[in-house]
C-alpha cells in the first residue's frame, strides 16, 4: 500500500492516498476532489451531478459517502453510494450521543457510521500505521475485510531501487565522460589549426 502511495490510520482504518494522488478541483470537470479519488482508486462508477427531487422535495441523486466521516478516506469499506439526504443525515451522526459511548453513531443510517461526525474545521489528529508498528500486518489487513491484503517487507523493493541508482549514476559518468571527450577534441583541433 506504502508502493501506491496509501497511508492506513491506525484507530479507524482509514486508507488516505498521497495528496499527489488528489485530484485540483476544477481537474478535467471534477468538483469535488476528494470524493472522486476515493472513487476511482476504487473503481466505483461516478456518481450523479444532475440534483434530481422525489415528491416530496427531498434531493435524491446518488453520492458518495464516508462512513469515517473523513472525505480524503479510500477505504472500499468505509464508502457507500446513496441518495443525498441519507448523506446529508450522516452529518448529524453523534449529535445526541452518549460521551465514551462504544457505538458512537446515532444517526440510524444503515450501515452505521465508524466515528462521530465533525466538521471540517474541527481539527483531527490521525496516527497512521507504519512498518514500525505493532502487528501492522494484521492491523493492515483487518482494515478491509473483502479485500485480500498482503503486506511486503519494507526492503522488498530496495534491490531493485539500488538497480536504477546504479543505472543512474552510470548514464551521468556516460554524458560526463562525452562532454570531456568532445571539449578535448574541439581544444585538439584549435591547436592544430
Amino acid at each position: 500500500m506504502v508502493q501506491k502511495g496509501i497511508f492506513v490510520e491506525a484507530s479507524i482504518g482509514c486508507w488516505i492516498p498521497d495528496k499527489q494522488h488528489w485530484p485540483q478541483r476544477g481537474q478535467r470537470g471534477l468538483k469535488v476532489g476528494s470524493h472522486l479519488t476515493a472513487a476511482l482508486f476504487n473503481k466505483m462508477p461516478k456518481p450523479e451531478e444532475k440534483e434530481k427531487r422525489n415528491a416530496d422535495g427531498w434531493p435524491i441523486q446518488l453520492q458518495y459517502s464516508h462512513l469515517c466521516h473523513l472525505n480524503v478516506c479510500c477505504n472500499p469499506d468505509h464508502i457507500v453510494l446513496e441518495p443525498q439526504w441519507m448523506n446529508l443525515k450522516r452529518n448529524f451522526c453523534g449529535h445526541s450521543s452518549v460521551e465514551g459511548s462504544l457505538n458512537p453513531c446515532d444517526c440510524g443510517m444503515l450501515p452505521t457510521c465508524r466515528v462521530k461526525y465533525r466538521p471540517s474545521s474541527v481539527p483531527r489528529t490521525l496516527s497512521v500505521l507504519s512498518y514500525e508498528s505493532s502487528s501492522v500486518a494484521k492491523r493492515v489487513g483487518k482494515t478491509c475485510a473483502r479485500l485480500a491484503i498482503k503486506l511486503h517487507r519494507i526492503d522488498k523493493y530496495k534491490a531493485a531501487d539500488q538497480i536504477s541508482v546504479n543505472r543512474q549514476k552510470r548514464k551521468k559518468r556516460s554524458k560526463k565522460h562525452e562532454q570531456q571527450t568532445k571539449k578535448n577534441s574541439r581544444k585538439k583541433n584549435a591547436a592544430v589549426v
